[in-house]
């Protein structure tokens, strides 16, 4: 739950380094975010949540830095259906 809700907070902190409308601006903070708090307090009151442990949160950190880098990776450079790739685009001319 900690991930989901610092994941909605990363959408907040992208919008404000680009000093505008990013995916997930709008509705980070009015259902992500709030979404993660209450279901962080309904699941420790249930004795179903712990602490987050550095050991834990390195790894998601590291795992989510993997899938980042793999989805930019895969996205920079689609494939046809017989594996030749896509002409880039270059500047108009």
């Amino acid at each position: 739950m900690d991930g989901f809700g610092l994941h909605g907070l990363v959408h907040l902190a992208q919008a404000a380094a680009t000093r505008g409308y990013t995916p997930g601006a709008v509705s980070s903070p009015l259902v992500v975010v709030p979404f993660a708090l209450w279901a962080r307090a309904r699941l420790r009151r249930a004795g179903l949540s712990r602490p987050a442990r550095v050991r834990d949160v390195a790894a998601g950190l590291g795992l989510a830095a993997a899938a980042t880098a793999g989805a930019h990776a895969a996205a920079g450079r689609p494939r046809r259906a017989g594996g030749a790739s896509f002409p880039r685009r270059g500047p108009a001319r």
